[in-house]
């Protein structure tokens, strides 16, 4: 039985049928290593193998599929000729290497590595390819817009995808509409940024996974997977693999994105930007301002929930009006859970049920704030210097 419609696939532009989620064998050596990796991934439920002819391990993922369980027709092979064989205009001869040492009667997907010189006559090579019943849908890797355009313009069949680096420190917005509205699917190498960036331990992916019981790994493969993007993850660790795959049983809606936002009172700032929520703030949020930095962060509390609460000069940077409307929402999220505030804006403490004042790395006074006030110690003194006490709350 072949791959199903709606069993975690996306239709090409030809109706062809490719696995949402498959498992990469870049940097895998040939032999064993490769060999019980694919085992286990299509064990796993993987059911998109990608590999190439650079990457030296054909052969091997040819043995592990082979001699897996799983029938041939619901394994979608992708392989990719490379760059000499493209510049000397032997892509054919590149695809017959690739079949055999893959011990394979057709390929599912074929793509150029790179665009390089001789790159427009390799993809009339797979067109012919395509039209002879050898593979059931070519694409490219690594075009840009204009390589793309070119590439349009000469091709009778257009590309099914076009595999390039996306992560989510490397979104491809630009591409992904320039990708559909050319009816081209994208796929996305390098899911976890190769590494960078601390992407494993970051701490808003943790956060935002850890709310469903998810990785950050986890979490950065959903947030592509919502952005109809196809992800090949590679780890030859079978947890992690299995991890990996585990991606459908949880989704971070756009309402709670939204409503994190708004109690933050940062959505009003977001809707004016240029694309919205999707909008570019530079590295560590350089493009933002700091009050807009600080109720991002406030945000991304919301968005946890947490069991405990630990604010540290959470509303420094905002001004009055603002500090005033997210302390509302504090007081709300603190409700049934232990949080603990550092503050010096003593508006920001007024309704905690104990207030510690520390001098000189002692507790000088401690209490509720009517009970310091009413003791007039250093906490009063510094209450009626923030021109906050005419009322005594």
């Amino acid at each position: 039985m072949a791959l199903q419609d709606g069993e975690h696939t996306i239709a090409l532009n030809n109706e062809v049928l490719m696995p949402e989620i498959g498992f990469g064998v870049w940097h895998a050596e040939e032999g064993p290593e490769t060999v019980n990796a694919v085992k286990a991934a299509l064990a796993n439920n993987y059911r998109l193998i990608d590999t190439a002819a650079f990457y030296k391990n054909e052969k091997s993922v040819g043995e592990a599929i082979a001699s897996s369980d799983v029938p041939r027709d619901q394994i979608f092979v992708t392989t990719k000729v490379w760059n000499d064989d493209i510049r000397a205009g032997k892509t054919k001869e590149a695809f017959d290497k690739s079949l055999k040492l893959l011990d394979l009667d057709y390929l599912d997907l074929y793509l150029l590595h790179w665009p390089v010189e001789g790159w427009q006559q390799a993809w009339k090579e797979l067109e012919t390819l395509y039209r002879d019943g050898r593979v059931k849908a070519i694409g490219v890797c690594n075009f840009e817009q204009d390589q793309l355009e070119e590439l349009l313009d000469l091709a009778e069949i257009k590309p099914a995808v076009n595999q390039i680096e996306t992560h989510v420190f490397q979104q491809q917005k630009t591409a992904k509409e320039y990708l559909k509205k050319y009816g081209c699917q994208i796929e996305s190498w390098g899911p976890f940024a190769e590494g960078r960036k601390d992407m494993f331990t970051n701490p808003v992916l943790t956060q935002i996974g850890e709310k469903y019981g998810k990785t950050a790994a986890q979490t950065a493969l959903r947030f592509l997977l919502q952005s109809d993007v196809v992800v090949i993850p590679k780890s030859t660790h079978k947890d992690r693999m299995q991890q990996n795959f585990d991606l459908f049983d949880f989704a971070l809606t756009d309402e709670e994105v939204e409503q994190a936002a708004y109690r933050a009172e940062l959505l009003e700032d977001i809707r004016t930007m240029p694309q919205g929520f999707d909008t570019y703030v530079g590295e560590r949020g350089a493009m933002l301002s700091g009050g807009q930095k600080q109720r991002v962060a406030i945000a991304r509390i919301f968005l946890k929930d947490p069991a405990i609460l630990i604010l540290d000069e959470a509303t420094s940077a905002l001004d009055s009006v603002t500090e005033a409307k997210i302390q509302g929402a504090f007081d709300q999220l603190s409700q049934g859970r232990t949080t603990l505030i550092i503050a010096h804006r003593l508006s920001t403490i007024r309704s905690a049920h104990r207030i510690l004042v520390v001098q000189d790395g002692r507790i000088a006074e401690q209490g509720s704030h009517a009970q310091l006030l009413a003791e007039n110690g250093a906490y009063a003194r510094l209450y009626h210097t923030q021109n906050l006490g005419e009322n005594h709350g």
